[in-house]
């Protein structure tokens, strides 16, 4: 193995004798990793319409009605998502690409059959518990790209979901529609169920493992894993990015969760407007992760990214709790939606970098872990604080980024 000397501290490329540097067919294997993320995404984006209709016909309360469809199943994501990191640095990305594909299943099948609500609030958890496994799906990308183009990638990959949770909900609105003019969680579950099976399709026959460690066995891994500690620098880095992913994660959490009542509220947004804005949040944030991250990378860096990205995603916030006509909200919907964009790669990307090779899997399951306690947090204070104001919610998530941008420019300037 030789060290690209360009890339200096970063990780080394690994090229093989007489042969291309072997993160070059990563492309081809990128592609197929993205067709099962989008999968999944496009599974789960495919409840969220139906979920909140069918907990009131199961008869629960205006909470578990809003929160138990994403929260709970946020909430047991950030759970397993560090644990299947970690296993995937044990025995390897694949396996446990398929074992949450496989779990995925059962969750959606489990949903779509569930007679009462305590039984879909326990399949929608279950189906957490196996999202988890998308934390082995980033360390994959992180492994087979070099690192010139890992924030793109990142990016890329990053924008399955957006993608895959922006068409869910529109499928799920037509299948989530019975024939009586109930809701019902039936069809869209068991399409999101036939999703994860043709992702379990594409990890068996289209992914190859990533670690060549695993092809001689897990101790060789674990070994690895516990000769690389990490340095006091890395440490510092490591808690730097997650607490910016949950200041930001928490922050863009609340705004959506209150964005039709406040739409409502202060500028009488019917729902198609509402919807409307939510299309254009979700285009930037296609746009950032698919167009401008690359570019941007290369030019600034990825810190440079992701500091400027939480100053962008800082003001868009302020700016929804100051704005005075409807213009200014859209600039709000650009600023919030084209930072999320680039802040996701970027801070993935510097994650990746800093977390030693053998340990990548489970540093980046507990980075992705504070995105998922974002979402559980984020509408959980959003409610109370909107009762007391209805800029409250916004200029409480704005400062919260504010500060953690503070933070990490101040720590980069000392450093």
């Amino acid at each position: 193995m030789t060290t690209d000397p360009s890339a200096r501290g970063q990780p080394p490329v690994e090229r093989h004798a007489g042969g291309p540097p072997r993160e070059r067919d990563g492309a081809a294997r990128l592609a197929t990793l993205w067709t099962i993320v989008f999968a999944s995404m496009l599974g789960f984006g495919i409840t969220i319409v139906p979920f909140p209709v069918v907990a009131e016909q199961f008869g629960a309360s205006p909470f578990w009605i809003t929160w138990g469809g994403t929260g709970s199943f946020a909430l047991a994501q950030a759970i397993s998502t560090p644990a299947l990191g970690k296993l995937s640095d044990r025995i390897g990305r694949k396996p446990v690409l398929v074992l949450g594909s496989m779990v995925a299943i059962l969750a959606y099948l489990w949903a779509a059959f569930a007679d009462s609500f305590v039984s879909l609030l326990a399949a929608r958890a279950f189906a957490g518990l196996a999202s988890g496994y998308l934390s082995a799906a980033f360390a994959y990308v992180a492994d087979v790209s070099p690192p010139q183009t890992l924030a793109r990638r990142m990016g890329l990959l990053g924008s399955a979901f957006g993608l895959g949770f922006a068409g869910g909900p529109l499928l799920g609105g037509v299948l989530g529609q019975a024939a009586d003019g109930s809701a019902t969680l039936f069809g869209p579950c068991l399409f999101a169920a036939g999703l994860s099976f043709l992702g379990l399709l594409g990890t068996v026959f289209a992914i190859r493992e990533s670690l060549p460690a695993h092809k001689g066995g897990a101790q060789a891994a674990a070994a690895q894993a516990s000769a690389e500690p990490l340095s006091p620098t890395a440490r510092a880095a490591l808690l730097g990015a997650g607490a910016a992913m949950l200041a930001i994660s928490s922050g863009i959490s609340a705004l959506q969760s209150l964005y039709p009542i406040w739409g409502r509220d202060v500028f009488q947004l019917e729902l198609a407007a509402v919807g409307l804005h939510f299309a254009v949040f979700s285009g930037c944030t296609a746009l950032g992760q698919l167009v401008l991250i690359g570019p941007l990378a290369r030019r600034l860096g990825d810190r440079r990214v992701m500091l400027s990205s939480l100053a962008g995603a800082a003001a868009g916030l302020a700016l929804y709790a100051s704005a005075p006509t409807v213009a200014f909200v859209w600039v709000a919907d650009l600023l919030c939606g084209t930072s999320i964009g680039l802040f996701s790669p970027a801070s993935s990307s510097v994650v990746s970098t800093v977390a030693p090779p053998a340990r990548r899997g489970a540093i980046l399951g507990l980075f992705n872990a504070t995105s998922a306690a974002g979402r559980v947090i984020g509408p959980a204070y959003a409610g109370a604080a909107y009762a007391l104001a209805r800029p409250a919610p916004f200029v409480l998530a704005a400062i919260l980024v504010a500060t953690t941008s503070a933070l990490l420019l101040a720590r980069r300037v000392r450093d």
